[in-house]
């Protein structure tokens, strides 16, 4: 039925796609596909391209891998201390590719991973071509994932590109009932903790488990049902093929552990570190309001990254919660869930976060709450595309979700407003909020950023209303009589 309804709308073959999403990617970065020319990457040029060549020179000389690499603290363990970009396809080209290459083609590769694996995610429960490319393009390059370009941060990249595909494997397993799909759901957990950043996939792992009964309840799977266990079980066999394929590293570093720093639990000062400041969520309007990287002003003591996920994929996630919230619960569990990422990500900036310190497990052991902000970023794009699709109905629906985004819309102009009005007000308030931070570093030099930002905020803010204003005119211009086909 769903395919037979997609043939009469906008349709694309998965492969064309596929090859659009890495021309894309490919694009961004072909100037630094090159011999001569690498990325900067910070911490990769830091630490992560010595650990390369340490190892990839290692194997090749000794036909092994190391276990102890003597070039650091004086000797630390390897595989004992999550040695990154071993058993990986990234480093297995190192012994064919200059290292700086094999560096760039990841993050090509996996911006492409990410924007296909949504697409796959999105149709799959929207059942709309259209819909689902559009997502594609607003998760896989939105600022959340690309900027860990700076820093050199393909670990985390990992982690976020793989996080939709997991959660594709998960649906598909529970629509047909097969086991395979939940094996294989397994395998790119486990890789996704093997390549990626430990931290996040577990927090991707935390919105696996509450869409996974999210889903069973929404197609009729409940406690009484056969199928719910069954499934349960699926997935508990799903875990252990994850947990063997990670194996290579958890089990030298749950011995090695009590000797490390993370070793021991290192307070709630620690677990609250590299919190994001709430007042930065205004980033989701525009990058520009706290700035990044020489021009940030905000309260940690630097950025190196943007939360920014496109003002599109604000405005619509806006629409789809202000006009589908009550009769929705796809809708109602996507927001909670988000407001629950929200406040986890504000970290020790609100008392909320002593509930997740002593109720979740492993956040003792953690800090930078602020990585779990990609979750936020998937359910934006998410809410976006139920808000897209409904705008494209021709119907009684489409017509009052097209009423719904021009109310959003003036809400964020009046909201522009407030802030002209007050902004010296709001200027005050975050230099007192400077002032009193700790972790803040050169606060005078901070504050002259943070009033020449607000000073230049309005007409970014204002570009950004501009922005969804055209984003929102062109589906007025487009919407036409589609078939809808209900999730």
């Amino acid at each position: 039925m769903k395919d037979e309804l997609r043939k009469k709308n906008f349709s694309l073959p998965s492969y064309a796609v596929f090859l659009i999403y890495f021309l894309l990617a490919f694009l961004m970065y072909a100037a630094f596909l090159s011999p001569s020319k690498t990325l900067m990457g910070t911490d990769w040029l830091n630490g992560g391209y010595a650990n390369w060549v340490f190892m990839r020179d290692y194997i090749r000389e000794h036909k092994t891998i190391a276990l102890w690499n003597p070039y650091i603290f004086s000797g630390m363990p390897t595989i004992g201390a999550f040695f990154p970009e071993i058993l990986t396809l990234r480093f297995l080209s190192t012994f064919v590719l200059p290292i700086h290459v094999s560096h760039v083609l990841g993050f090509v590769f996996l911006l492409t991973i990410a924007a296909f694996s949504t697409y796959w995610f999105i149709r799959d429960y929207l059942g709309d071509d259209l819909v689902a490319f559009l997502a594609g393009i607003l998760y896989g390059f939105s600022g959340v994932l690309v900027s860990t370009t700076y820093a050199g941060h393909l670990g985390r990249l990992t982690s976020m590109a793989l996080f939709p595909l997991y959660l594709f494997l998960l649906k598909r397993g529970i629509d047909r009932g097969k086991l395979v799909y939940f094996l294989l759901m397994g395998f790119v957990v486990g890789y996704s903790f093997l390549n990626g950043h430990l931290q996040m996939t577990y927090f991707g792992i935390l919105f696996l488990v509450a869409f996974f009964l999210f889903y069973n309840f929404s197609v009729g799977n409940n406690l009484r049902s056969k199928k719910f266990y069954i499934y349960v079980f699926f997935s508990i066999l799903g875990g252990i093929v994850a947990a063997l394929i990670y194996s290579f590293y958890f089990f030298p570093v749950m011995e090695n552990l009590p000797y490390t720093a993370r070793g021991a639990e290192r307070g709630y000062e620690y677990a609250v570190s590299w919190s994001m400041p709430p007042e930065e969520i205004l980033n989701l309007i525009t990058p520009k309001f706290s700035g990044i990287l020489g021009e940030y002003w905000g309260r940690s003591y630097f950025k190196l990254h943007t939360e920014y996920m496109g003002i599109l994929t604000l405005f619509f996630a806006l629409v789809a919660i202000f006009g589908k919230f009550k009769k929705d619960r796809l809708v109602r569990f996507l927001t909670i869930y988000g407001i629950f990422v929200l406040f986890y990500v504000w970290g020790g900036y609100t008392p909320v976060f002593r509930v997740f310190y002593y109720v979740i497990p492993l956040v003792k052991k953690f800090r930078a709450p602020n990585l779990m902000f990609f979750i936020f970023n998937f359910i934006g794009v998410f809410l976006a595309s139920i808000s897209v699709k409904a705008l494209l109905l021709e119907n009684k629906e489409g017509q009052r979700m097209r009423k719904v985004s021009v109310y959003v819309l003036v809400g964020l102009f009046l909201v522009f407003l407030v802030f002209l009005v007050f902004k010296n007000g709001f200027v005050s308030l975050f230099t007192k909020m400077l002032e009193r931070a700790k972790d803040a570093g050169d606060v005078k030099t901070k504050a002259f950023l943070l009033d020449e930002a607000l000073s230049k905020f309005p007409a970014f803010f204002i570009l950004s209303l501009v922005f969804a204003g055209v984003g929102l005119g062109a589906l007025f211009a487009a919407h036409s009589k589609r078939d809808q086909i209900p999730y």
